[in-house]
């Protein structure tokens, strides 16, 4: 602890003792019935205190400023007088600990079970289901084919048959042919015609008759000879037979 100065000290003492001399001397006579009364001794007072200030101060302080000044002094002598005979202890600052707040716990995920992925095999290609031809089938089919192709023109005959009958046991051939035949032109039909003519007799096909959708002949086999004959060349014509 540190104690205050010597010389603030002395300083103090200097000025308070005056004071205090002239306070008690004050007190006294105001306490002594035979005193003066209280305003003479009041204005003896000041007239004391008054001889150690300088005489500007004295000529501009009138005697309550001075009056004031002097119990304020007091009070301000009286009060550094306590706090320098009797410091206080240094306040220590206190810092408060921090509060340390404990980490949440890290939650771990649980390990995730692998399941297995069965595996998929593909599916086996399918195989079509094995179509059995007898051989009176596949002969008919081959025959209607070189049928078509003796008919000539193959788009021209694409546009003309409609479909093809075919009795190899009675040896008949039956070709229907739809109304694209009536809007041939004259050799068309007898080359369409004589195609299909010549085809029936080297497959040996004794019946041969060329119909239309409505069941008209509109070509055979001549009576005489092996030439085809043109019965019905347009809608409603038909020639003699």
């Amino acid at each position: 602890m540190n104690t205050p100065p010597n010389n603030w000290r002395g300083l103090i003492l200097r000025l308070v003792r005056p004071m205090i001399r002239s306070l008690e001397n004050l007190a006294n006579r105001l306490e002594d019935p035979t005193e003066l009364p209280i305003e003479r001794v009041y204005r003896q007072g000041l007239t004391g205190l008054r001889s150690f200030l300088p005489a500007s101060v004295n000529q501009q302080l009138p005697d309550w400023g001075l009056t004031g000044a002097i119990a304020t002094l007091v009070l301000v002598l009286f009060w550094a007088g306590t706090n320098l005979l009797n410091p206080r202890p240094p306040e220590v600052a206190v810092t408060p600990s921090p509060v340390v707040t404990p980490a949440p716990p890290t939650l771990e995920a649980p390990p995730v079970a692998e399941v297995p992925i069965p595996e998929v095999s593909p599916p086996p290609p399918e195989v079509p289901p094995e179509t059995t031809v007898n051989p009176e089938e596949a002969l008919v089919a081959t025959i209607e084919r070189q049928i078509r192709i003796a008919g000539g023109d193959q788009e021209l005959v694409s546009q003309v048959i409609n479909k093809i009958d075919l009795n190899l046991g009675t040896g008949y051939l039956r070709v229907v042919v739809n109304p694209q035949w009536y809007a041939l032109g004259e050799r068309q039909q007898d080359r369409f015609a004589k195609g299909i003519g010549e085809r029936s007799r080297q497959l040996e096909l004794s019946r041969l008759e060329i119909v239309d959708q409505a069941g008209q002949v509109v070509a055979r086999p001549a009576v005489v000879g092996s030439g085809m004959v043109i019965l019905r060349r347009q809608i409603g014509f038909t020639f003699p037979s």
